[in-house]
């Protein structure tokens, strides 16, 4: 039998949602090849335990496009504003596809939520930091 990890000690376990999203705002859509897009409810801080949720360097898909994005320039501070994106791994064209105004963006990584933790002890741990 095979048992999921699941600590509990570290930072990221408070978090109430199994993943991190953001929507697409701008009134009808974000055009195809668009470098900068307007976003809402965007909560870089968890509100629960102060752990970042978004950064420079974070990645995301956006629904109904499996292309994966990179975060290259957060332009606001609060819940909405202009994120400007690349493609994953730099390939120049912005959004493959249109993106329509309130489609759920959301964060393209293994930590989300407890099973992440174990993930970040054993990275923290391989750096010699903890």
């Amino acid at each position: 039998m095979e048992n999921e990890v699941n600590w509990t000690n570290n930072f990221n376990d408070k978090q109430a949602d199994a993943t991190i999203q953001f929507l697409i705002n701008n009134g009808s859509h974000e055009a195809a090849a668009q470098t900068v897009i307007t976003v809402d409810e965007f909560v870089q801080t968890d509100p629960v335990d102060g752990s970042v949720n978004w950064k420079v360097g974070d990645e995301f898909t956006v629904a109904g496009n499996a292309q994966v994005y990179t975060i290259t320039v957060i332009g606001f501070a609060g819940a909405g504003g202009d994120l400007t994106i690349e493609r994953k791994g730099g390939v120049a064209g912005g959004l493959a596809a249109q993106a329509n105004n309130n489609v759920v963006c959301s964060k393209e990584d293994s930590y989300k939520g407890n099973q992440g933790s174990a993930e970040n002890h054993l990275r923290l741990r391989n750096q010699g930091l903890i």
